[in-house]
């Protein structure tokens, strides 16, 4: 019935953007620029994917005007387990083409 819907609880709705904009500014922090040398060690240490996230120039997530792309490690792909996120085989062109091109784009690799 149309009359059963409820809106969601502002604490919760305050407590995941404060939770958002936490994680964000710890990527940021604890991002490195991606390198050559990096994406071998992540390929030494067994990792298989990357989740590939993207932020506008003022750090809000969006995939629509990039300016900085923060890949996450993952040793399992989690897009099958979720259905969610951009995950990128860790022996991708795309990941290697990062290593060598310099841009007006931003590429760092944090862990979460």
């Amino acid at each position: 019935m149309p009359g059963n819907f409820a809106f969601p609880n502002i604490e919760i709705l305050q407590h995941l953007k404060r939770s958002t904009n936490e994680t964000t500014k710890y990527l940021f922090q604890s991002g490195v620029p991606f390198t050559r040398d990096i994406l071998d060690q992540l390929k030494a240490e067994g990792y298989k994917y990357v989740q590939v996230r993207s932020y506008t120039f003022d750090r809000r997530q969006d995939y629509m005007e990039p300016y900085y792309f923060i890949l996450i490690p993952c040793k399992a792909d989690k897009a099958n387990k979720k259905g969610l996120g951009i995950y990128e085989p860790i022996n991708s062109e795309i990941l290697n083409e990062w290593t060598t091109e310099s841009s007006d784009m931003k590429v760092l690799i944090s862990y979460e």
